[in-house]
This record gives C-alpha cells, sequence and structure tokens, in this order.
C-alpha cells in the first residue's frame, strides 16, 4: 500500500504536466531524485528538522523543474521529449553518481525517518497502531495523509481557472493566446506544480528506504513512471490511483504475483505490451475504460426500467495523445 500510494504521488505529476497541458516530460523521476538527495542532505547531513528539511527537499525540486522545464517555451511533442530526456540524464549524471550535496555518501544516501516534535514516525518506528512490524502503521498514515492531499490539489486544480487555462493550452496553444491566455507561464506553472509532486515522491520514496542510490531515479525510472500513468490513465487522478497499483510493488502487482503468475521478472515487458494495446485501443487507459464499462451496465440498468441513459462522462477532449 505504501508503494502504491507513493506511485499515485508520482503519477499526479505526469498528471498535470502531460494530461492537463499536453507537455511531454521524460525527467520526473530524476526530480524524484532531486527531492530524495535533497531532503537527505538538509535532513541527516545538515541536520534540519524535518518541518524545515523536507520544505527545502520539496523547493529544490520545483526549481530543478523550472530550470528544466524552461526550453519548454520554445519546443513542443518529440523535441521537448528529447530536452526532457536530456535535462533527467544530466541531473542523473551531475549529482546522483557523485559524492556530495545532492549525491551519495560515499557509496549511498542516507535520509533519517520522518520526525515531529520528538514524535518520530518512520518505516521502522514503534507506533501504537499495527502489528509491529516494518512498516510501520505511523509511516503509512504519514503517506496516506499526504496522497489524499496531493489528489484533492490535483482535483481542484482541474476545476480551477488555472486548470482551464491548462486545458485550453494542450488543446490549441494559438487558440489560447489569442483568448488572452499566457501560454509560457501556463507552461511553467504546470512544470513547477508538477515538480512538486515528483519531489514529494521522492521524499516519500527516501523515508521508506532509508538509504537509497541514484538507481531508483535513473530514466528508465522516468519512462517507466510515464508508460505506467499512461496505462492508467494520465488525464484523470483516478488514472493516477490506478497507474499507482501497478507501480513497483504497488497492490497490482503483488496480487498478480499472489494470485496469478509471477510477472516480477517481466514486469517491465508486460507493462509494455499492455501501454501498446491501450494507446492503440482505449487512448483514455485503464481508468477510461472501466468508467466507460461502468456507464454500460447504469445505462442498461436504466433501459430495464424505462429511464432515459446517462450521457457519457468522458468527454473526447480528455483523452490525450502521447
Amino acid at each position: 500500500m505504501v508503494n502504491t500510494m507513493i506511485g499515485v504521488v508520482l503519477a499526479l505529476s505526469l498528471v498535470v504536466v502531460t494530461g492537463y497541458v499536453g507537455q511531454i516530460s521524460l525527467m520526473q523521476m530524476a526530480i524524484a531524485g532531486v527531492g530524495a538527495f535533497g531532503v537527505g542532505s538538509f535532513g541527516t547531513a545538515a541536520g534540519l528538522p524535518m518541518l524545515i528539511a523536507m520544505p527545502l527537499a520539496l523547493a529544490c525540486g520545483v526549481a530543478f523543474g523550472l530550470v528544466a522545464a524552461l526550453p519548454s517555451l520554445r519546443t513542443r511533442g518529440a523535441s521537448l521529449a528529447v530536452v526532457t530526456l536530456a535535462s533527467g540524464l544530466a541531473i542523473e549524471e551531475i549529482f546522483f553518481k557523485r559524492s556530495g550535496w545532492f549525491g551519495l555518501d560515499k557509496t549511498n544516501k542516507s535520509a533519517d525517518p520522518p520526525e515531529i516534535f520528538g514524535f518520530e514516525f518512520g518505516p521502522s518506528s514503534e507506533f501504537f497502531l499495527g502489528d509491529n512490524k516494518i512498516p510501520s502503521g505511523g509511516f503509512g498514515v504519514f503517506v496516506l495523509i499526504l496522497t489524499v492531499l496531493a489528489c484533492v490539489a490535483v482535483m481542484r486544480l482541474r476545476r480551477s481557472r488555472l486548470g482551464e487555462q491548462m486545458l485550453a493550452v494542450r488543446a490549441n496553444e494559438r487558440a489560447a493566446a489569442a483568448a488572452g491566455v499566457n501560454v509560457a507561464a501556463i507552461k511553467l506553472a504546470a512544470f513547477g506544480i508538477a515538480s512538486l509532486f515528483a519531489a514529494l515522491g521522492g521524499v516519500l520514496t527516501a523515508y521508506k528506504l532509508g538509504t537509497y542510490g541514484g538507481a531508483a531515479f535513473g530514466i528508465f525510472a522516468s519512462l517507466s513512471a510515464l508508460a505506467f500513468a499512461y496505462l492508467g490513465g494520465i488525464s484523470t487522478v483516478g488514472g493516477a490511483v490506478t497507474a499507482g497499483m501497478l507501480y513497483t510493488g504497488g497492490i497490482g502487482i503483488v496480487v498478480t504475483d499472489e494470485w496469478a503468475i509471477d510477472v516480477g521478472p517481466y514486469t517491465a515487458y508486460v507493462a509494455g505490451f499492455f501501454l501498446i494495446a491501450t494507446a492503440v485501443y482505449n487512448s483514455e487507459g485503464i481508468d477510461g475504460f472501466q468508467r466507460n464499462q461502468f456507464h454500460l451496465v447504469v445505462n442498461w440498468w436504466r433501459r430495464r426500467r424505462g429511464l432515459p441513459p446517462l450521457d457519457a462522462v468522458i468527454p473526447e477532449s480528455e483523452s490525450v495523445d502521447v
């Protein structure tokens, strides 16, 4: 469940930047790494308390994301994908593979367990609820609260004026500019918000692992994150939740390994196959497919009782081609 919730937070970053604005980003896991290595540097290395170290790590993630997003003001589509891919690779090579700030402590990076006012609630900390196993219930509650807040924030963003402007930019940049939308500011805002969620996912990953390296935040991890987000449904919060279940070590993978077949070594192959099938046959992802099937059942039930069918709740504009 902890892995699933962290996957949801990471997928939300792609929902904002790709689902809402239509900008392809292949550096989200690198930004997550900035958050993870930042909280280790500010918290463990510098000895700052969590209430200071964590916001600083998130701010650094947003700053790195905004700097890397500057080329998006003049590029789009495949060119932007290449630029963000190069940015993620540069962050990985410059920071995650060396010692020092935002880098390794010799061979790995360490992050102290989260603590507020002397109350520690890390994965290995004691907690009055749960079964006294690792990870503890306290850490699960901590991750759950942040995940719920992130989901609510993205849903409110979708309904806000800023969210409407993001959708306008995604649909047609020139038309949005002609309508008075500041396209450059909207793109930077989207990358900044997405970087905040990506860095938050990295911070939670650092707290979960305790000791970690740069491999978990490499460029292939970014590709996998984008694949799972698109497979789940990259334009909705429900799609992010589905993507979190498919995340490495998530509920969907564990249940499949336990009750069906062990796909652990072949997760990437299976994800790639279903990603192709989703892109070809159902651009709204698993979440869109589930909602369509739900409305088919509801409309069948309403017709049986002589009621008019419901209108489709997934407008065509919600689909995103990547």
